[in-house]
């Protein structure tokens, strides 16, 4: 397993840059890039840019390990007004040919989100359209979709997981959809360990963060702090042959950057070589 850590982890407020080279300074092989509206990776970002993120990660050590395509909650692509999905799908195609130049192999996908407005089987149906036409274009770029597990009243169990990508990649014909298991986000209602042994091969990445319950809800906390049975879910990750990358989607203080990030680099080296 490789190891990787999300844009996300990062004030907003530290350029893609500097997040590359404090990455690589902390150990990690890979840093994952999320598309925001507006900003230094955007929709808006050309090609040739993005060719010049590659170059300057390349020559830090890195890779772009993955791309989150990011607009998915604001655009879903489970909404029932047309021009809503639509943007949300350009969007996601555009993450996907910008990944494809990136060498990004992965872009994560929110595959749905169900309101009082959206009702589940609703947003099932328009959002298997939604994927399916995103993963053709995949396909073709040489990038896979990994639909991931969030806080969106959508897929709540791995068996509904295993459903929804089999039937995403029946439609398209082709393997090309998989799942971005978030190993902090199951922990509300499940165990992320279930999760592993139930998806096997459909697992193309993984999201390393931690969540402590309080009652009926969790909050996020630092690895290995919350309760993640984090021996239990690396020998999983083991048994089914899992060998890409864990990408730390941690929230990272402004003040102290820099010893967070190392700490965090050192919890995740302890953490993945445990047998």
């Amino acid at each position: 397993m490789r190891k990787g850590v999300s844009q996300i982890s990062f004030p907003r407020s530290v350029p893609l840059r500097r997040i590359m080279e404090l990455a690589s300074l902390a150990g990690f092989e890979g840093v994952e890039l999320r598309m925001r509206e507006e900003g230094e990776f955007s929709p808006r970002t050309s090609e040739a840019d993005a060719a010049k993120i590659k170059r300057e990660a390349e020559l830090l050590g890195l890779e772009v390990c993955s791309v989150v395509g990011g607009l998915q909650w604001k655009y879903p692509l489970s909404s029932p007004d047309d021009s809503v999905r639509r943007t949300g799908v350009r969007a996601a195609k555009r993450a996907v040919k910008l990944a494809s130049v990136l060498g990004a192999d992965v872009v994560l996908i929110v595959p749905a989100v169900v309101t009082k407005e959206v009702p589940y089987d609703v947003a099932w149906r328009l959002s298997l359209d939604s994927v399916a036409e995103i993963a053709r274009l995949a396909g073709e770029a040489g990038v896979r979709i990994a639909v991931e597990n969030v806080w969106n009243r959508f897929i709540f169990t791995p068996l509904e997981m295993v459903r929804f990508i089999d039937e995403v990649n029946s439609i398209v014909g082709d393997e090309v959809v998989g799942a971005y298991l978030d190993v902090g986000n199951v922990i509300p209602f499940g165990y992320p360990e279930h999760w592993v042994s139930c998806l096997r091969e459909r697992v193309l990445a993984v999201h390393f963060k931690d969540m402590k319950l309080m009652g009926v809800s969790a909050v996020p906390v630092m690895p290995p702090l919350g309760d993640v049975d984090w021996p239990t879910v690396v020998r999983e990750l083991r048994r089914i042959g899992y060998g890409g990358y864990v990408t730390a989607e941690v929230g990272l203080p402004e003040v102290g950057l820099e010893a967070a990030l190392e700490y965090l680099s050192s919890v995740m080296d302890r953490v993945l070589s445990l047998r």
